[in-house]
């Protein structure tokens, strides 16, 4: 079994992208706080953000992020791991990226 806690995040980086301060963050909907999964493939779902450029979804057996065992960009609002992951306690977060000098 899984139990994922979620952070959400809002980053604004690269050239050219908007100030945090103007970025609204990703709402996380799926796999909710502290719920239990038992699937080893699990799906992230969270609420778009206007204009984005895409999202970093960080997935993480410890809530410092240290060393993701998911780190990617997706430009749609979900996504649903291919890999199986290990029993235990997960941490997940999103981040929207907002550029308009490129992605």
């Amino acid at each position: 079994m899984k139990r994922f806690v979620f952070m959400g995040m809002v980053c604004a980086l690269m050239v050219s992208c908007q100030l945090p301060s103007e970025v609204e963050t990703p709402t996380l909907y799926a796999p909710e706080q502290n719920v239990v999964v038992a699937t080893a493939y699990p799906y992230f779902d969270w609420g778009g953000v206007d204009d984005v450029s895409y999202y970093q979804l960080q997935v993480d057996d410890a809530s410092s992020f240290d060393n993701p065992v998911i780190d990617l960009t997706v430009l749609p609002s979900e996504y649903e791991h291919a890999n199986p992951l290990d029993d235990g306690d997960y941490w997940w977060r999103v981040r929207a990226w907002l550029c308009t000098g490129g992605s």
